[in-house]
């Protein structure tokens, strides 16, 4: 409804995509702005299209709340207030008392956090510059953006040689997904560049692709900023900002029986590869790797266990247990939490200090099931 001109097939890169998978199972705050921002982009565009203030304030709550989970949502942010002060300042100005309450209201919602940023510099000895970290690594590491539609980087979760049933020249053949991106971001700029060239009338796709392409660029600057160079979450806040981008670069060559035939291929790989891994996945009961761990029924099972020896208190709780396991020997505080939640049963009794360990059920090294021995 929005974008008449949108190509539905690429919604099963959306279905197919590990990294979405993961991510919205995963329970961690920077895993919302792959929401938010959907929202936001979503409600900014329906506000240009209708100008009703309610579409608005919308967007100015899901830029807010994208802010506090995460500052990677800062390129989204000056893309939206550009495009917001370059085309709708009239609109703004005609309705400046809802803007004004709209104001207050987002000092009160954000006034926490607001003071949390202004103080965390002064609590630190370094300044910002001193975090200058840019490099070429850094330059190009959001070039790899649409590396979410693939399964490249994808063992940076699972581990290498976790999944034998996904042959290696699969990572190697997915990853052609991601020049589609980067073809739209040039595709954007051709188009925004000659349209503004002629003075021409900017249509509804054109103000999209200019926004997409003002994201792109303060997003390759924030990332050579601050140095960032392999962790995948960064893409989170900037996920359909690639999804946007591989759309526009698709539908210039979907007219081409070699794309179509290539990328309907690419599709079916990404199917089979994520059912592969779910499976694995339960099989397995997850992973011994630093990024995904065991799985979440299984903690939750060790967290009730360890419950029926009392729950935690402040004292308790980084003593009552440790573990051979790696990964809840690095994320203690993930049991800890579950432990929290977890209903108490005293049915044993009190925990002496180190006497129960978290260790792996199996000695083979692709099983992840932890259980709680003494």
């Amino acid at each position: 409804r929005l974008l008449p001109n949108w190509n539905h097939h690429t919604a099963l890169l959306i279905f197919s995509s590990p990294f979405l998978w993961f991510y919205t199972r995963n329970l961690w705050d920077n895993s919302l702005n792959i929401t938010i921002t959907l929202w936001g982009f979503v409600a900014y565009f329906y506000f240009f299209k209708t100008r009703q203030f309610r579409w608005f304030a919308l967007t100015i709550f899901c830029l807010a709340t994208a802010f506090q989970i995460h500052l990677m949502a800062l390129p989204f942010i000056a893309a939206i207030s550009f495009h917001l002060v370059i085309f709708c300042r009239n609109d703004l100005m005609k309705n400046w008392k809802k803007v004004s309450i709209l104001g207050i209201c987002l000092f009160f919602f954000m006034k926490d956090y607001l003071f949390y940023l202004f103080i965390l510099p002064h609590s630190s000895s370094s300044s910002f510059l001193d975090h200058f970290t840019g490099s070429l690594k850094s330059f190009s590491f959001p070039l790899y953006g649409g590396q979410f539609f693939s399964l490249h980087n994808f063992n940076y979760f699972v581990g290498k040689r976790w999944l034998p049933a996904i042959p290696d020249f699969f990572y190697s053949i997915t990853g052609w997904i991601m020049l589609l991106p980067l073809y739209g971001a040039f595709k954007s700029l051709k188009i925004c560049y000659n349209k503004i060239k002629l003075k021409s009338q900017l249509e509804l796709d054109d103000h999209l692709a200019l926004v997409c392409l003002v994201w792109f660029i303060a997003f390759i600057s924030i990332s050579f900023l601050n140095g960032l160079s392999s962790n995948p979450h960064y893409y989170n806040s900037a996920w359909f900002l690639y999804f946007i981008l591989l759309n526009i670069g698709l539908n210039a060559l979907w007219n081409r029986a070699w794309m179509r035939k290539l990328f309907f291929a690419h599709g079916a790989i990404m199917f089979i590869a994520l059912f592969s891994i779910i499976l694995l996945l339960h099989s397995r009961h997850g992973t011994r790797s630093l990024h995904y761990g065991p799985t979440l029924k299984n903690q939750v099972e060790i967290a009730a266990q360890l419950n029926e020896y009392g729950t935690p208190d402040k004292s308790m709780s980084s003593l009552s247990w440790v573990s051979r396991a790696d990964h809840p020997h690095l994320f203690p505080h993930t049991i800890n939490l579950l432990r929290t939640l977890e209903p108490s049963n005293h049915s044993i009794g009190q925990l002496q200090s180190s006497s129960l360990e978290i260790q792996y059920a199996e000695n083979n090294p692709y099983d992840g099931k932890i259980i709680l021995g003494p």
